[in-house]
C-alpha cells in the first residue's frame, strides 16, 4: 500500500481538481493513512485528509476488523470491492468498516488504479462501468522480490509454486487455501542468494514494521 498512497499523494498535490479514493482492508488502514501523512508533510484530519486542496478518502471496506490469514483479508476485500465500487460510480456516498465515518457522494471514477493479482476486482469494475472507465493494473516492488516469488530456486526463487501446492494438498488432504497460506508465510532463517543483490534472510522479504 506504500507506494499507491505514495502516488495518491503526488496526483493531489499536482492537480487541485483531483480526488482520490482508496479502498484497502482494516489491517492496512493505520499503514495508509502513516503514509498519506509522511508524503504530505502535515496530520491528517479524522480520515477524510484535506490539506488545502489536497484531498484523498481513505477508506476501509471490508466487515471484519482484522484477519488471521493474507488469503482470508484478499477474498473478504473483493467480495466488498463490487457494492462499494457501484455507490462510487452512482455518486452515492460510502462508510468506512474500521471508524464508521461517512463520505459524501461524489464525481464517478474517471479511472481505477487495481493490484495486477487483483482479478475479481478487475472483473467487478468491467462489469459495472464496461470500457468507459480505464483500468490501470498497479505493480510496484523490487526485481529480487519478485524472482523470490516466482524465480526457480536455481536463482533464489521459492520454486514451482502451482506443483508445491497441488502436491502438499494431495499429500496432507488439506485445502489448497490453507497450503498456500503457509507456503506464503514460511520462513526458517535460509539465507537467499539472488544474482545481482546482497544476500537476504528468508523473512526478510516480509514487510516488517520498523520502529
Amino acid at each position: 500500500m506504500g507506494p499507491m498512497c505514495a502516488f495518491a499523494a503526488r496526483l493531489v498535490a499536482e492537480n487541485e481538481n483531483i480526488v482520490v479514493t482508496i479502498l484497502t482492508i482494516a489491517d492496512y488502514y493505520e499503514k495508509s493513512r502513516f503514509e498519506i501523512d509522511r508524503q504530505l508533510a502535515s496530520p491528517s484530519s479524522a480520515q477524510r485528509v484535506r490539506f488545502g486542496k489536497f484531498i484523498i478518502m481513505l477508506t476501509s471496506i471490508t466487515a471484519v476488523k482484522t484477519f488471521t490469514d493474507f488469503m482470508a483479508a484478499g477474498l473478504a476485500y473483493a467480495e466488498s470491492y463490487p457494492a462499494v465500487y457501484k455507490a462510487l460510480s452512482g455518486r452515492q456516498g460510502i462508510s468506512c468498516s474500521t471508524t464508521g465515518a461517512s463520505f459524501e457522494g461524489i464525481s464517478p471514477p474517471v479511472a481505477v488504479i487495481i493490484d495486477h493479482i487483483a482479478v475479481p476486482q478487475v472483473k467487478a469494475t468491467r462489469a459495472l462501468t464496461g470500457h468507459h472507465v480505464p483500468i490501470i493494473c498497479w505493480i510496484t516492488g523490487l526485481g529480487s522480490s519478485f524472482l523470490r516469488l516466482w524465480g526457480p530456486k536455481s536463482i533464489g526463487g521459492v520454486g514451482d509454486l502451482s506443483a508445491m501446492i497441488q502436491e502438499a494438498v494431495q499429500r496432507t488432504g488439506r485445502s489448497a487455501l490453507e497450503v498456500a497460506e503457509e507456503f506464503y508465510r514460511s520462513t526458517d532463517g535460509t539465507v537467499v542468494r539472488i544474482p545481482g543483490v546482497p544476500a537476504m534472510y528468508d523473512y526478510e522479504f516480509n514487510p516488517q514494521k520498523v520502529e
